[in-house]
């Protein structure tokens, strides 16, 4: 009974050993039971092997030999154990980074294992049946995806309906379960996919036919889209988004073209198609020069991130496959296979690729942090905000790293740029929460800032007890620009009172209700809001905030009586105002 069971379901009970070990795995996260990088080394391996070893079961089949598996899994475990060993603790805030991992070793999975599994049987051309086995994979895994989709929606509706009587299905051990049945129910699909090899076959031939032909028009609009650029290249460079959408349609165009000569094996006889193709591919190559321009613009202005990396490997790709089928298309006749070998070169450079990037040889995150290191001396301010707290949220140990390293600058002046460096590490590494990291750089930021600031008329210092008042009332409020300026107005509004700073700003635009109006006073030792400057005129230069801020620069501020006198009313003292309010405006 068991070896009928073991031969007639194999990827049922795959799924089913993956759902249970991927909800122990989530158990596990949840009680935070991870403490050490040996422990978070184990997890990552485990849960690599949950999601991936299923994943080449399910592509290469029974045919997948054992000596492949010995390779797989000794693959998983270094790429398991470096992740686990560079993630940075606890490990409950840095699972995400794990996901990502995973889905990139997704696709090398999904393309090598066919190939691989193929092998096993005898054929003169192993690229057209590695091409067949892949396809049928692909159909193979779409089918119980949907069968997954389609499970899916009838536990919601379960859901909603138990709940119309109050009984409800919630709580991790409900999740749990609906982990295990959704492994088993795609291993299932699988299953019942790899039963009806002929129906498969058949279904994914007709549906690769009928979305292959649209390459021809990809091919069109790739065509007109360059030359468009003749009146619109500026404003294509100008959207700084431009790389990612033409790397997109890059790929778009290289699915519908493999779709409709099965990635090179098959090749329509019309010699338009021929014509067509071979301008599309043409076009693709100055937009993948654009799309390395903008990449290289944006490493050159901020360096490098993990996404950036990512990107360069993308792009890398990119011009192998434009490159090759643009030569496939020129010169096909004369180097036959030109298809065949782009896309076989593609592979084994992703799965490379890939493997080197997840296993420690060209991590990412290292290769981010150390990019922006070599040009943290050049940066101040906001840029160098970005960079502190790009460090702090690195998953990987490398980001905090750098922060240990940049706050051991001890011998730096307080206001020198590698005292702020210090200050800002300092800080990144003192809180954990990142929200309160960022509000503390805000505060240094301001506070630095404000020292720098005179008091006018006078130009003595501004009093320490209001710098400290007054930066956490400016959270969240950009600092001045480089072209405006700004200083603390020293004014006694009556002659019984003691004097009030108020904060000016050249090139502000304010209300009595922004920051830039608000007038400060010290009662009993304590620094306080106690009121606002009232309308300052937009429409008249002459009255205007930079008027008012040179006018104190002058010291040609006078006080004027007011037309209605304030009305007492029980103790409670009100403002006239008319109905327009335009006092403040009349001359």
């Amino acid at each position: 009974m068991r070896q009928a069971i073991l031969k007639k379901y194999p990827f049922l009970l795959t799924g089913l050993i993956q759902g249970i070990l991927l909800a122990v795995l989530g158990e596990i996260l949840r009680r935070d039971l991870i403490q050490s990088h040996l422990q978070a080394a184990v997890f990552c391996v485990l849960f690599l092997a949950g999601v991936l070893m299923p994943l080449a079961f399910y592509c290469g089949g029974v045919s997948f030999r054992r000596r492949m598996w010995g390779v797989f899994a000794l693959a998983l475990l270094v790429i398991g154990v470096y992740q686990g060993w560079m993630l940075e603790m606890p490990l409950e805030g840095r699972f995400r980074e794990l996901l990502v991992v995973t889905m990139a070793l997704a696709p090398p999975v999904m393309l090598i294992a066919p190939g691989l599994a193929a092998r096993t049987l005898p054929s003169q051309n192993r690229y057209a049946q590695w091409v067949e086995s892949t396809l049928r994979v692909c159909a193979v895994l779409l089918g119980a995806g949907f069968a997954l989709g389609l499970f899916w929606i009838l536990l919601g509706t379960s859901s909603v309906l138990f709940d119309l009587i109050g009984i409800r299905f919630s709580g991790r051990y409900v999740f749990h379960l609906s982990v295990m049945a959704s492994c088993a129910v795609f291993g299932y699909g699988v299953a019942k996919g790899w039963q009806g090899g002929t129906r498969v076959d058949a279904w994914f031939s007709r549906l690769t036919s009928l979305i292959g032909w649209i390459f021809p028009f990809a091919a069109l609009i790739a065509i007109l889209f360059v030359l468009s650029w003749t009146w619109k290249l500026e404003a294509l460079i100008e959207t700084h988004r431009a790389a990612f959408i033409l790397l997109w349609f890059i790929a778009l165009l290289a699915f519908f073209f493999n779709l409709q000569s099965r990635c090179g094996t098959q090749e329509p006889d019309a010699r338009w198609w021929r014509l067509l193709g071979a301008l599309g591919w043409l076009a693709a190559v100055p937009m993948l020069c654009v799309a390395v321009y903008g990449i290289q613009a944006r490493i050159e202005q901020y360096g490098l991130t993990p996404d950036r990396v990512w990107a360069v490997f993308v792009t890398l790709i990119a011009a192998m496959l434009v490159f090759g089928y643009a030569a496939r298309f020129l010169f096909g006749r004369r180097v036959p296979g030109l298809a065949a070998k782009t896309n076989i070169a593609a592979v084994f450079v992703i799965a490379a690729g890939v493997l080197a990037m997840t296993s420690g040889l060209l991590d990412p995150q290292r290769i981010s942090v150390n990019s922006q290191l070599r040009g943290i001396d050049q940066l101040a301010g906001e840029k160098l905000y970005d960079t502190i707290r790009f460090f702090k949220e690195s998953s990987s140990v490398y980001g905090k790293n750098a922060l240990r390293e940049l706050a051991r600058t001890t011998d730096a002046a307080p206001d020198s740029p590698a005292g702020q460096r210090a200050q800002y590490a300092k800080l990144a590494l003192e809180n954990e929460n990142n929200w309160r990291v960022r509000e503390n750089l805000d505060k240094e930021k301001w506070r630095a800032y404000l020292k720098t600031l005179r008091v006018y008329p006078g130009g003595e210092e501004i009093p320490a007890g209001l710098l400290e008042a007054f930066v956490p009332n400016v959270l969240g409020t950009p600092l001045p620009d480089e072209k405006s300026s700004a200083i603390f107005w020293k004014v006694r509004f009556a002659p019984d009172e003691s004097d009030s700073y108020v904060f000016l700003e050249s090139e502000a635009v304010f209300t009595m209700y922004s920051t830039s109006g608000q007038v400060w006073k010290n009662r009993a030792g304590k620094w306080e809001i106690v009121g606002g400057l009232g309308t300052v005129c937009q429409h008249d230069s002459r009255v205007a905030p930079g008027a008012l801020f040179e006018a104190v620069l002058a010291d040609k501020v006078q006080f004027v009586p007011k037309k209605r006198d304030d009305i007492l009313v029980g103790g409670m003292r009100i403002t006239l105002l008319n109905n327009n309010n335009t006092d403040a405006c009349e001359r």
